[in-house]
């Protein structure tokens, strides 16, 4: 059904587009605006961070996804972001100099290893959790419960879009 309803709004999108020969004002789009929160979380993120911890965002992404998962590959930790497997490589690298990640080698395969958070890591995880779950709850109370749920559905949903978009070409 999901498919079904993509495909329908795919091809309402396809006869819209075909009609529109004005020109866009990208501040008006939804992927803007979606950017620009994304841009201003960031940047009041990052300024606590640096008071809290004295850490930078990608620091605390990572830390977060190894601290809550466990031993991750340098792949699954890209995956487990979205992130590119290079700026994961050179955050992990900050991050080991600073004490907080170490590389474990697999005794399968001496070549290849897992992350995993150090006890100074562990810590460190521990203590900026507090501060971000008081961060969504502030986030979070910008809504009833019920327009909280309505909310995710909606971000789930343009999740879904979005990830149709990459599989197929622009232009078709």
């Amino acid at each position: 059904m999901e498919k079904t309803r993509l495909r329908r709004d795919t091809e309402r999108m396809k006869k819209r587009t075909n009609q529109t020969t004005s020109p866009v004002d990208v501040t008006q789009n939804l992927t803007y605006w979606i950017l620009l929160l994304s841009n201003t979380l960031t940047r009041s993120a990052a300024r606590d961070l640096s008071e809290v911890a004295e850490i930078t965002v990608p620091e605390w992404r990572i830390i977060s996804a190894v601290g809550s998962r466990g031993a991750l590959s340098l792949n699954d930790l890209a995956r487990a972001i979205a992130v590119d497997k290079a700026w994961v490589s050179r955050t992990v690298a900050n991050l080991e100099k600073k004490g907080f990640i170490q590389r474990k080698p697999l005794l399968s395969d001496g070549r290849q290893f897992t992350l995993e958070l150090t006890d100074s890591g562990r810590r460190l995880h521990l203590e900026i959790s507090a501060w971000s779950l008081q961060r969504q709850e502030r986030l979070k109370g910008a809504f009833s419960e019920q327009e909280y749920k309505q909310f995710k559905g909606f971000i789930e949903r343009l999740q879904t879009v979005a990830d149709t978009m990459l599989e197929r070409p622009a232009k078709e």
